[in-house]
């Protein structure tokens, strides 16, 4: 392969740009300070559950925005799932924060230029609006997160991997 040619996504291009053609990201008006873009099945003891650090650190990084949450109780912290997701693990966790779960039916896509801050354990969105802001990243503890994020080359540019970081982060929002 000689040259590559980025495209863009098509799914990114259908289910928002063809409902919202002329609003560039940072026109937009944030409604929500943080969002974090779940997935499916992706607990602990889940399918994508494959290796021996991965609860532990899908945990942690839990704790990072659940401690987050503490430190900026005046965030407003949103967490999206897929439409199709069932699990109740994530609920559970941050039931007693003000983190807030959003209507699984909403569009992602949308929701996440309503955002300041966009976050995901392991959904290729991030890299999706990277195209569009800087403030697209993978919560990745120590870059320990192999199944969704092991196969990316420019991880320091897409990943935080310190607690401290994202506190950095969310205080440049």
């Amino acid at each position: 392969i000689d040259k590559s040619i980025s495209v863009g996504s098509f799914f990114m291009n259908s289910n928002f740009y063809k409902l919202n053609r002329n609003i560039e990201f940072n026109n937009y008006k944030k409604e929500y300070d943080i969002i974090y873009i779940g997935g499916n099945d992706i607990c602990p003891n889940g399918k994508w559950d494959t290796y021996k650090e991965y609860s532990n650190i899908y945990v942690e990084h839990l704790n990072w925005l659940k401690n987050i949450s503490k430190l900026y109780p005046d965030l407003r912290i949103i967490i999206k799932n897929h439409p199709n997701n069932k699990d109740t693990f994530e609920k559970k966790f941050f039931e007693k924060t003000n983190i807030k779960f959003i209507d699984q039916k909403l569009n992602t896509y949308e929701l996440a230029f309503k955002s300041k801050l966009i976050l995901s354990w392991g959904s290729t969105m991030i890299i999706e609006f990277k195209s569009v802001t800087n403030q697209s990243y993978f919560l990745n503890p120590n870059m320990k997160n192999v199944q969704f994020v092991g196969d990316i080359s420019n991880k320091t540019n897409i990943c935080i991997s310190k607690f401290d970081e994202l506190i950095k982060t969310v205080k440049n929002i």
